[in-house]
């Protein structure tokens, strides 16, 4: 494939929730991308077999994906959730992870993410369990790391007090803690290895 130009109809970006985590995608050129390759190639040869409009929404909606991905590999609007029943509908679903995503660095209580979502902290807490798969705690300790592990590799000049408090914990201790028990090395070690 020697030049592709991709055009994504916004409705359809829209349509699958992506609007907010591409809203940060700008036009690029000279990229090369072998799984965005894989993929626009593929649609490209069944376009010729009269391909179905199945066939291309779920090739877009792998190109969105990866593209959300690619811009945003820490934020948590790169994973899809599936409508559980009995769990938090997408709006509020999107509320409460952007609100998340917008205040790592602050101190967030179970109250007030069911304040954010209109719920109340019990209904909230089971319903956000059922469709995330994990306690609104250990969510919020997962995306608190998974920025971390973002800053340490983006400049690893920072030290682990700094990234410590950019995500949220008070301590530099219990950070090293948790973020040694979730990824299995130290905070230093890992960003001596980025």
């Amino acid at each position: 494939m020697e030049y592709v130009a991709l055009f994504v109809a916004p409705e359809f970006v829209e349509s699958r929730e992506f609007e907010r985590a591409l809203s940060a995608v700008s036009p690029f050129t000279n990229h090369r991308d072998a799984l965005l390759e894989s993929i626009l190639s593929s649609l490209a040869r069944e376009m010729h077999n009269d391909v179905s409009s199945c066939y291309a929404e779920h090739a877009a909606g792998l190109v969105l994906a990866h593209l959300t991905r690619s811009v945003w590999p820490d934020r948590a609007e790169a994973r899809v959730y599936r409508s559980v029943r009995g769990g938090l509908v997408g709006w509020r679903l999107r509320r409460v992870l952007e609100h998340i995503e917008d205040h790592l660095n602050e101190e967030i209580s179970l109250a007030e993410l069911s304040m954010v979502a209109g719920l109340s902290q019990r209904h909230f807490g089971a319903t956000f369990r059922r469709t995330v798969g994990e306690p609104p705690h250990q969510y919020l300790v997962a995306r608190r790391i998974a920025r971390a592990q973002a800053l340490f590799q983006r400049n690893r000049a920072l030290s682990v007090t700094e990234v410590a408090m950019a995500v949220g914990f008070t301590a530099s201790t219990h950070f090293a803690t948790v973020f040694r028990k979730v990824t299995g090395q130290s905070p230093t070690a890992y960003r001596d290895s980025s």
